[in-house]
C-alpha cells in the first residue's frame, strides 16, 4: 500500500494533471491528524489482505496441480503402459474430456489376445495394466464364427465392433476401443456423470466386486481349492466343470459350452506377481489428488469470503471519522431558543401594552397597532449566546458622508463586535 501511494505521489510531483486535478477536486479523504490514528488499523487489514490474496494465489495454483495429477493418473488407468503411444495431447488439459487416441494400434501390444487376458506372467502388457485392454477382451469374441462375438457387454451388436480374431490384436483392439468408447458416450453422455474422487472410488469398487462373479458351470461343479481361487480373480464370463482350470481364452464359435473358455480377463497372475491391479491403483491415486483439490478450492473460497469482508471493514475504517466529527457537532436542545427568538418572544406578550410596559421590558413601543416590538437592530442578533452585534449608527456618524463613516471593529472577550 505504501509503495502504491509513493509512485502516485511521484508521478503528481512529475506534473501528473489527471491525479492533481483529482486530489484538487476531492481533496484529502482523512484529516492528517485522524489519518495518523486510522493508520495501524489499515495497515493490519492491509497486512491480513495480502495474506489472504497470497493465500488464495496459492492455493488456486496447487489445486490446478493437483488437477492435473489427477488427470495424468487417469489416462495411466485408462491407457496403461500404452499411455504414451496412445494419449491426444489435448488430454493433458483436466477441463477438457479425453480425445480420441492417437496411432493405429490400439491397448493390447501382442497380436494375439488371448497373450493379454490369459497370460502366463503378471507383468506389462497384460490383464490388468489397462482398462482399454481389459475392455476389449471382455466385449468382443474371439472367433469369427462365434454369433455373440459383438455382443457381450450388450444386448444387441454393437455394429462398429470386430472380433478379436489372433494375428491382429493389436490393430483391432483400436478399432474396437474406439467403437466401445463411443457407445459408453450415448450411455453417459459430456456433463452427466462428474468426475470426483467418490464417483470413481465407488466405481472401481464396483468393478472389482464382479471379480469371480460371472463364473458358468459347464457340465460339473469345479472341485479343487486351485480352481476356486482362479475362478475368484477373473472379471468377465467364464466356464468352470470339474478339474479343469478356469481360463480366458474364447478362440471357439461357441466358447462358453467348452470347457476352460471364456470372454474375460484373469488378474491370476498380476495379483500372484504384484498383488495390486494397475488400472485400479491409478484410479486411487487419482481420487486422492481430487480429494485435496476440493480440499484446497474449498479453503480457496473460504479465503476469498474473509477478502471480501475486508473490504467492508476497511469501508467502516474510513467512514468512521465522518462518524465522529458528526456526532462531535455541538446541537441545540429542543428547548434552545436563540437571542433573536427570545427578544421576539418577550416583546409579543408583555404585561402591560404600554409605551411604559413596552420599555420595562426592553422593546419598543408601536402606537399604530398598540403593541410592543423588538428594538430596532435586534433582527440581526447573532445565534450565540452572549454574542450581539448592533445595526445603529453610532453618534460620530451623524451629519457626515457614508464615505467617512467607519465602523470600529473591537474585541470584548473575545467576541467582535461593531461599533
Amino acid at each position: 500500500v505504501k509503495q502504491d501511494l509513493y509512485a502516485e505521489t511521484l508521478k503528481i510531483k512529475k506534473g501528473d494533471s489527471a491525479l492533481k486535478e483529482y486530489l484538487d477536486l476531492h481533496k484529502e479523504a482523512v484529516e492528517k491528524g485522524t489519518r495518523k490514528h486510522l493508520q495501524p488499523m489499515a495497515k493490519r487489514i492491509a497486512v491480513r489482505a495480502e495474506a489472504l490474496s497470497t493465500s488464495i494465489i496459492n492455493g488456486l495454483q496447487k489445486a490446478r496441480e493437483k488437477l492435473k495429477a489427477a488427470r495424468q493418473s487417469l489416462l495411466k488407468a485408462l491407457y496403461g503402459s500404452k499411455k504414451t503411444e496412445m494419449e491426444n495431447p489435448a488430454d493433458a488439459d483436466p477441463n477438457t474430456d479425453v480425445a480420441e487416441p492417437k496411432g493405429a494400434n490400439g491397448p493390447i501390444t501382442s497380436t494375439n489376445i488371448k497373450d493379454y487376458s490369459e497370460p502366463g506372467t503378471g507383468t506389462g502388457n497384460t490383464a490388468g495394466d489397462s482398462l482399454a485392454g481389459d475392455m476389449v477382451c471382455l466385449c468382443a469374441g474371439q472367433h469369427t464364427s462365434d454369433s455373440n462375438k459383438l455382443k457381450y457387454c450388450s444386448k444387441t451388436a454393437i455394429a462398429t465392433l470386430v472380433d478379436n480374431s489372433d494375428g491382429s490384436a493389436n490393430t483391432k483392439s483400436m478399432t474396437n476401443y474406439k467403437a466401445l468408447k463411443t457407445e459408453c458416450g450415448k450411455l453417459y453422455p459430456t456433463g452427466r456423470q462428474q468426475t470426483t474422487a467418490a464417483s470413481l472410488l465407488a466405481a472401481s469398487t464396483a468393478v472389482v466386486a464382479k471379480l469371480g462373479s460371472n463364473g458358468y458351470v459347464h457340465t460339473a461343479v469345479v472341485n479343487g481349492a486351485n480352481k476356486h481361487a482362479i475362478s475368484r480373480v477373473i472379471l468377465g464370463v467364464h466356464t468352470l466343470n470339474a478339474g479343469n482350470e478356469p481360463k480366458c481364452e474364447s478362440d471357439h464359435n461357441t466358447p462358453l459350452t467348452q470347457d476352460s473358455m471364456g470372454v474375460c480377463v484373469s488378474y491370476f497372475k498380476r495379483l500372484e506377481t504384484e498383488n495390486k491391479i494397475p488400472w485400479a491403483t491409478h484410479i486411487t491415486a487419482a481420487a486422492q489428488d481430487l480429494t485435496v483439490a476440493a480440499d484446497i478450492f474449498s479453503q480457496t473460497l473460504s479465503n476469498i469470503a474473509k477478502l471480501d469482508k475486508l473490504s467492508t471493514e476497511m469501508e467502516e475504517l474510513l467512514l468512521l471519522p465522518t462518524l465522529i466529527s458528526s456526532q462531535n457537532q455541538p446541537q441545540m436542545k429542543q428547548d434552545q431558543v436563540t437571542l433573536h427568538e427570545a427578544q421576539q418572544n418577550k416583546c409579543k406578550n408583555p404585561p402591560n401594552k404600554t409605551a411604559e410596559g413596552c420599555a420595562a421590558i426592553d422593546c419598543d413601543y408601536d402606537a399604530t397597532i398598540a403593541k410592543c416590538k423588538p428594538k430596532a437592530g435586534t433582527e440581526n442578533t447573532a445565534a450565540g449566546e452572549g454574542e450581539r452585534t448592533w445595526g445603529k449608527t453610532t453618534d460620530k456618524c451623524k451629519g457626515k458622508p457614508q464615505g467617512e463613516c467607519k465602523s470600529t471593529i473591537v474585541s470584548v472577550k473575545g467576541k467582535m463586535q461593531i461599533l
